[in-house]
């Protein structure tokens, strides 16, 4: 559990960070990506920690080509 917690405060150190540069240049699209980013790899690495059930995107992508 301290784990989740610690990533979630690197979280909103990160964002703490990169927020408000994005909005003083205006970069409204590239923030929207690094929130979407951001957002995606603290819920993977959430779920990894407390060992739930991931797909593997590996035959997700074998399907798809196959």
């Amino acid at each position: 559990m301290a784990s989740v917690i610690g990533v979630l405060a690197l979280a909103v150190v990160a964002l703490g960070l990169e927020i408000p540069g994005l909005l003083h240049r205006k970069r409204k699209w590239e923030l929207v990506v690094f929130l979407v980013l951001l957002f995606t790899g603290t819920a993977i690495y959430i779920a990894l920690v407390l060992d739930a059930p991931l797909p593997n995107l590996l035959q997700l992508v074998k399907i798809n080509f196959s």
